[in-house]
């Protein structure tokens, strides 16, 4: 089985043209070993030194014995012990079993045995391949200044990772450009434009990812083939795999979260500042020139599930909680944050781009708010925008009063909240399961185009503008070229994905249908709860 629980969009220009191929020379290879040096001594010190487990294995040996030997049967001789002991060879037990143990630090510590060598000719177990072959491969590789990296957070059969898929508007093709392995289940990613781990202002290609693990790995995307992050925030040194029995990790810690990361938010007027929300109940502040956490704020009482700064004032943060409550804080003053409470979990909140005042909420009731950051006594509307839960929300950057949801229900709906009377453009089942995560693509040109994904682990590029509900409720931003017979969505063809589908899951065509199109374009007014 197969889900997606993140998309995330690269805006046009910021990926290099031709990425680089991952080299593990000696100057990465110091550079992994200083990140991941506390946990490789962990990880050595549990290999060399394994002395509370003998000492647990003695004193269950010792009240065997003594059991034993209470009970006066079975006891047998030191001439009987000593033939069992040579005759199944169990003097060289332990020898063995340090053996193996030497052999798997061996082998863990030897990562520069899996050397990249950029030229091949200087790799002995490489045969080259010609020119031409050299050619179509870095042809296949490169990204066109009209093209859009979207970022995919995939698990399949519990093995997690980021896929990277090139998405050529004008061809409607989609294809895996490139990806990298995770740790553990990502719940959250975060484009980037910032280098991390410098003070360059030369604008980079990142991504942050949030999983179930308390740190956040920061991966350049611009490196292909890549086997470790450019950088881990919140880095520890405690070994989340150790089978011995740890203390119990402290509710709140100031350097860095204790609990699953649920929520990441880049600030694009202070590039270098990331904000982290996590199921600790806490928000980080992280820099990314240090690679550090700055500030921990603990406002909230449950855990942060969304996080939107501000899109023009860069110290204010919009967060959202299972509190039930959304506040909005200013991080360079003391006061305490404005504040607004739901009836039911904060899912998701985001600043309305067009309207600086003003942001939406999506609820765990399946609620769409509408509030005022002027006036947090009541939201300006709302509406019972889905049946379940709305797990993802998206607004549309370049055109006003354009409004996605998705939801558990199974749909994506578009909305047009002009003159604060919301109104359903368009309802649609995209055959990808239940809805968890949707964004428009942030490019003007292609500012119609809406990416979702789910539980059925597909990733589908929906062209919105050639659905006539859309057109009718847009009609001034729709350009007559999207005019088209059927509604254009892309997706990745790949019968795989469709095999690991859920088998509750039904396939629903969705071509433009005159008879579905104006049940839903006529999209009654909502009632206005």
């Amino acid at each position: 089985m197969s889900i997606i629980s993140s998309v995330a969009f690269v805006p046009r220009g910021f990926a290099a043209e031709f990425p680089k191929t991952y080299e593990l020379d000696e100057a990465e290879y110091e550079r992994i070993n200083n990140i991941s040096k506390l946990k490789l001594e962990d990880a050595r010190a549990q290999l060399e030194n394994p002395d509370n487990e003998q000492e647990n294995n003695e004193e269950a040996l010792t009240d065997s014995e003594d059991q034993t030997a209470s009970s006066g049967a079975g006891v047998q001789t030191a001439e009987e012990v000593d033939d069992e002991l040579k005759e199944y060879q169990l003097d060289n037990y332990d020898d063995e079993e340090e053996e193996e143990q030497d052999d798997s630090l061996s082998a863990f510590s030897n990562i520069k045995g899996i050397q990249y060598h950029e030229n091949g000719e200087n790799d002995p177990y490489v045969t080259m391949n010609t020119q031409e072959e050299e050619q179509v491969e870095r042809e296949e590789m490169q990204i066109y200044p009209t093209d859009n990296l979207l970022l995919a957070a995939r698990t399949e059969d519990n093995m997690s990772h980021v896929e990277v898929y090139l998405y050529e508007s004008n061809e409607e093709n989609l294809y895996v450009h490139h990806d990298f392995l995770l740790p553990s289940f990502p719940l959250c990613l975060e484009w980037l434009d910032y280098k991390v781990g410098t003070s360059d202002d030369t604008p980079g290609n990142y991504v942050a990812v949030g999983t179930f693990d308390t740190e956040i790995e920061i991966w350049n995307l611009d490196v292909v083939d890549a086997v470790y992050p450019a950088a881990v925030l919140g880095a520890s040194g405690a070994s989340s795999t150790s089978n011995k029995k740890k203390k119990k990790a402290p509710k709140v810690n100031p350097k860095t979260h204790t609990d699953a990361v649920l929520a990441l938010s880049s600030n694009r007027n202070a590039h270098n500042l990331l904000a982290s929300g996590s199921a600790d109940s806490s928000i980080k502040l992280w820099d990314l020139a240090s690679c550090t956490c700055v500030k921990s704020f603990t406002y909230h009482t449950d855990k942060v599930s969304s996080l939107s700064w501000h899109p023009k004032m860069p110290s204010v943060l919009l967060s959202g909680s299972y509190d039930k409550t959304v506040r909005i804080a200013d991080l360079r003053a003391d006061a305490a944050p404005l504040s607004i409470t739901i009836d039911s979990d904060v899912e998701n909140v985001a600043w309305d781009p067009h309207n600086e005042n003003n942001f939406f909420i999506g609820s765990d009731a399946g609620i769409l708010y509408y509030c005022d950051a002027r006036d947090m006594s009541k939201p300006v509307w709302q509406l019972q925008a889905h049946d379940g839960p709305i797990s993802c929300l998206s607004i549309n950057p370049n055109i006003p009063f354009f409004v996605a949801t998705g939801s558990t229900d199974r749909m994506v709906k578009l909305w047009n909240t002009s003159d604060n009377a919301p109104k359903l453009a368009v309802s649609r089942d995209l055959d990808v399961g239940r809805v968890f995560t949707c964004s428009f693509i942030p490019d003007e040109p292609v500012a119609f185009h809406l990416a979702a994904s789910g539980s059925k682990g597909l990733v589908r590029v929906w062209d919105t503008a050639t659905n006539s509900g859309v057109r009718r409720a847009f009609d001034t931003r729709v350009s007559k070229d999207s005019v088209a017979s059927k509604e254009r969505v892309v997706q990745l063809d790949d019968a795989a994905a469709n095999d690991d589908s859920d088998e509750e899951d039904e396939y629903e065509d969705i071509e433009a249908n005159d008879e579905d199109d104006d049940s839903a374009d006529e999209g009654e007014d909502q009632d206005m709860a």
